[in-house]
């Protein structure tokens, strides 16, 4: 009886250090925001803008067993976007409503990795609609840092957002979404 007690309690041990182990090997890292990056371009018939922000919050919950991303969550203001033309980003901020929908985020819990390369596929909420998306990143380790980079398209009809108009004319449909964010080790 004695016996059959202190084989129970190791192998209790066994399973509760095995799991610590395994939650220890979970590490959340934070995008530097002086290196990384989110732009949106567009295309209009008279011309192409592209806007860019560095004001972006991410979390990745990195496997430091195998180096592999298992989560990412990511935040950035539209307010935030520049593309050089203040009369455009003030046009951009009244379209996608920004005042009652000031963000844009995506997050992951599904990543497959293959070498250095990612599949995502996550949950885009924009302009108060959630919507499923699947893009390719690729990810490299550079010293003590993991940069991530891809880019996907999204179009804005799939978010209830009316393309804008300049001259009576609309702008193409979609924006093409590309990142580089670099997260410390």
């Amino acid at each position: 009886m004695m016996i059959k007690n202190y084989f129970s309690i190791i192998i209790i041990l066994l399973y509760t250090t095995t799991s610590f182990a395994q939650e220890f090997k979970l590490k959340k890292l934070y995008a530097d925001k002086n290196k990384s990056g989110i732009t949106y371009a567009m295309n209009h018939p008279l011309h192409a803008w592209s806007g860019v922000s560095n004001d972006i919050l991410s979390v990745i919950l990195l496997d430091t067993s195998n180096m592999e991303i298992n989560e990412l969550a990511v935040v950035v203001k539209i307010a935030s976007f520049d593309s050089k033309n203040s009369n455009r980003d003030s046009n951009t901020i009244e379209v996608t409503e920004a005042l009652k929908y000031p963000n844009v985020s995506l997050s992951s819990k599904s990543i497959k990795q293959v070498n250095d390369k990612l599949t995502v596929k996550g949950t885009l909420k924009f302009h108060g609609i959630s919507k499923e998306v699947i893009f390719d990143a690729e990810k490299k380790i550079i010293k003590d840092e993991i940069k991530v980079t891809g880019n996907f398209e999204i179009l804005m009809t799939d978010f209830k957002i009316k393309p804008p108009k300049l001259l009576g004319i609309a702008t193409d449909k979609d924006i093409n979404l590309s990142f580089t964010v670099f997260y410390k080790l």
